[in-house]
């Protein structure tokens, strides 16, 4: 893989400005909340003029290099690097996680859910938008790793303090399945690191490159059994049939600035994990995987869109619809990816997603009741058919899949 050295400060100020936010909040009175308010707003701010001043600087004839790329030793027993770079794949993810944090902090200004503390608010926000920048912009996996887990945290005590009325079970519910998969994801980092020979060859690492050149040396059924690993940790993150189950009540019950930033962001770290990791590292197993993925994704569309026409939660209806939109192209990229892995080459330009989407439509659930609230239950039982008349609002958002995308 190329890489371009120039200006690889930039990633570095990008993805740790909003700590130097937290360390001037944590000694703002928590009285003073207007001022607490004013900097996490500032301090989003300047993180996406950063990320802007990237998508400036960012060469888009090279976007298949890494660009902005920085290494230097930084766990030496175990040889983690701190390794860092964009290219055509990262960057778009990258600069749309300051745009969401940006605006879901601006409209907690007069939105912060029960009870209160924006200071506590906007620091996990903050350093929630240090995880997922730090997620795209890592090139060595235990680096990748460490990012991949900060996310976790600050999104457990979203939901388990702001949340709606079964915070606590959604919140722990959510942490249980993620903390698994990543169990298994690291258990399948560290295998790989081994049967690479990283840990005795000279120039081994956990750098990506290294399993760039070595991931495909691997015996096919050794290969085949470390991407299962892979594939349960990111599946989680998805989230695919089965591993899905923790999503409806972590969005339901999540604040709605939890839930944009879920919808939006996080829910992209599954595939972004395909596309980056798995896929690339273990083409020979992404190729033997691809029909079950694929029908697991296929599983999922169907589910979702049949769980539709039972919801009269708001939020848990526009959750269905947003997820079989997810899995179409989940699934879709990960054939894809395997296509392109057959042919020699390593990287695709997939667009971002639509987490640019998600903010309007999540932040109109913002007004909406959880499903325990008794306005909600009246509501549905006075008119059945009225929890189908959001759909009208939706300007296009639930467009059902055309048979020739699910086909082709």
């Amino acid at each position: 893989m190329n890489t371009l050295s120039d200006n690889n400060w930039i990633l570095s100020v990008g993805t740790f400005l909003p700590i130097a936010g937290v360390l001037i909040m944590l000694f703002i009175p928590r009285r003073e909340e207007a001022l607490v308010k004013q900097v996490g707003i500032l301090t989003a701010a300047a993180t996406l003029a950063v990320g802007i001043v990237t998508l400036a600087l960012f060469n888009y004839d090279k976007a298949g290099d890494l660009q902005f790329y920085a290494s230097t030793s930084w766990i030496k027993p175990i040889r983690a690097t701190y390794t860092i770079g964009l290219d055509g794949i990262s960057l778009p993810l990258y600069v749309l996680s300051m745009v969401i944090t940006l605006l879901v902090m601006i409209y907690s200004w007069d939105h912060i859910p029960e009870p209160g503390n924006p200071k506590a608010f906007f620091i996990l926000m903050l350093i929630l938008q240090m995880g997922m920048a730090g997620t795209f912009i890592a090139q060595d996996l235990i680096l990748f790793f460490v990012f991949f887990e900060i996310v976790l945290l600050p999104m457990y005590f979203m939901i388990g303090v702001w949340g709606g009325e079964q915070r606590q079970y959604a919140s722990l519910k959510f942490f249980l399945y993620t903390m698994f998969g990543s169990a298994l994801m690291l258990v399948s980092f560290v295998a790989l690191f081994i049967l690479t020979k990283a840990n005795s060859d000279p120039n081994g690492s956990f750098q990506f490159a290294w399993f760039y050149a070595h991931g495909q040396d691997l015996a096919a059924n050794t290969a085949v059994w470390v991407f299962a690993g892979m594939f349960i940790g990111f599946a989680v993150k998805v989230p695919m049939f089965p591993f899905h189950t923790w999503l409806p009540d972590a969005h339901t019950q999540a604040p709605t600035q939890g839930s944009v930033i879920l919808a939006a962001i996080l829910l992209k770290l599954g595939t972004y994990g395909f596309v980056r990791i798995a896929i690339p590292f273990l083409p020979q197993a992404a190729v033997k995987w691809a029909p079950w993925i694929g029908l697991l994704a296929v599983i999922g569309i169907i589910y979702g869109a049949l769980g539709c026409l039972a919801q009269t939660d708001m939020k848990r209806l526009i959750l269905l619809l947003g997820g079989p939109h997810g899995l179409r192209h989940a699934r879709h990229r990960h054939a894809h990816a395997a296509r392109v892995q057959r042919r020699g080459l390593r990287h695709g330009r997939p667009r971002p997603d639509h987490g640019h989407v998600v903010l309007p439509r999540r932040l109109r659930e913002g007004a909406l009741p959880h499903a325990g609230d008794p306005s909600a239950q009246r509501h549905a039982q006075a008119d059945p058919q009225a929890r189908l008349d959001p759909l009208l609002l939706c300007d296009g958002f639930a467009r059902p899949a055309r048979p020739r995308r699910l086909l082709g």
